[in-house]
Formats: structure tokens, sequence, C-alpha cells
């Protein structure tokens, strides 16, 4: 059994640990689908890995809060086109804090659920203005063109004043998802039995960086707390609302 992953990459948990792991993903597909489960079962009980559905596989942080002065990177500098087809670069972003998410719009599974739920975050986040932005990366750059995901924004209500939507040359996108924000993406193997929007795989993760470009939070949104607990969301929210305090 071969590993036909292009690319992926999943960090370190521990805040001191600097280096990075690499490996492949098995496709969902026939008898492949069990060897599958039993790594990402095997590392999700080890705290290393969010296994999300067949089109959704990655190797991503398992925090779900901020913790007080731990930061997992610094982003570097990118650039890259928003949902109007203008440039789009980190210096946009410096100054201000903002949660990162990961899509791509042809998903018919995970992707509408995690925009809905970012859809929450910015509906939840108003009161933090414009000092608090939202940013989708498609990691599907080579289909999602700047028109569509003008019109995926439309189709979830987002306000492009505060939630951009990034593509760009594939390269780019995957260095700076990657490499950046330590969240996996790729394409596996398109076969036969594999077709094009099957192949595309990434972490779900959402980010939450402060106004010095620094990673300070990973979230699973599909949480939604209970039992004294609040939903991850809201977490997101309220660090944000912290970490846009403390940069004052």
């Amino acid at each position: 059994m071969s590993l036909t992953s292009r690319r992926s990459s999943f960090a370190d948990l521990s805040a001191c640990a600097s280096s990075r792991l690499r490996g492949g993903l098995l496709r969902c597909g026939g008898t492949r689908v069990s060897a599958r489960v039993v790594v990402c079962l095997v590392l999700s009980y080890l705290g290393l890995a969010a296994c999300s559905g067949d089109r959704h596989a990655g190797y991503d942080h398992s925090t779900t809060h901020m913790e007080e002065d731990v930061v997992y990177g610094v982003v570097p500098p990118f650039e890259l086109v928003d949902q109007s087809g203008a440039v789009f670069s980190s210096k946009q972003l410096e100054g201000k804090v903002w949660a990162v998410g990961f899509i791509f719009t042809r998903c018919p599974s995970i992707c509408p659920v995690l925009t809905a739920l970012m859809k929450e975050v910015e509906t939840k986040s108003r009161s933090a203005g414009d000092d608090f932005h939202l940013v989708s990366f498609s990691v599907d750059p080579s289909h999602d063109t700047p028109p569509v995901l003008a019109a995926y924004a439309a189709k979830h209500g987002a306000n492009l004043k505060r939630w951009s939507f990034l593509t760009g040359e594939p390269g780019a996108v995957e260095e700076t998802v990657v490499q950046g924000l330590k969240i996996s993406m790729g394409r596996t193997e398109v076969t036969e039995e594999v077709v094009d929007v099957d192949a595309v795989f990434h972490g779900t993760k959402a980010l939450l960086i402060d106004s010095k470009m620094q990673i300070r939070g990973y979230y699973s949104l599909e949480d939604r707390g209970g039992f004294g607990k609040s939903s991850a969301v809201d977490q997101l929210v309220e660090d944000a609302k912290r970490l846009k305090t403390a940069s004052r």
C-alpha cells in the first residue's frame, strides 16, 4: 500500500518544539479506508491528528483555546489574491487580530459547515470592529478563482469588509498554508477511483493570529461545548477580544 499524497505537514503540539513532521495520507475508498481509519484513531489518541472525513484529513494542532504567552509560530509575509481579484498581502493584516479558516468551494461535506461556523464567528465578533478580520484560504486554488470565491462568499452571506477569501498560484497558497500556518493541504493522486474533487485534502482547524502576526491558537469550530464548557466559536471570539484589548 503506497502513500500517494503530494505533500502534507503537521506541527508538533508542544509550545517549546519548533520542528515539523511530514507524512502522507491514505485516500479513502475500497480496502484503504480501514487502514486510514486506524492511522487516524491512533494519531488522534496521541493528540497528533485531526481526521475529518474522507476529503479533509489533516495533521493539525489539538488546541481548543488560547493559552497565555504561548506562540505556535509567526506567519511569514505572503501575497495572494482576494475574491475581488485584488492583491491581498499579509501587510493588510499587520496590527490586526485575525481568524483563519480553510475551505474549497467544490467541497460537498465539511466546508459548508466550517464556513457557516466562521459566519457565526463574524456575527458574534461584530463589536470588535475593523481590528478583527476573518480570512478563508482556498486549498483548491486552481479551481477557486476570484469570481468563484466571490460567489461562494455571497452564498454564505459573508461581510467582505471583515472577511476575505484568498486564492492564488497553487505553490504560493500551499507555502503559506503549510509552511506559514502549519496546516496540512494538498492533493492525492487522481485515478479512475479517485475523482478530482475527492483528491483535495486539508486540515479543518481554525487559527487565531494576534496583531504581531503570531499564531496563538488552533480551534475545532465544530466543538459546540456543553456541560459548562464554551463552544469553540465562543472561545475563539472571546480570545480574539482579549488579544485586541492587549494590543492597545
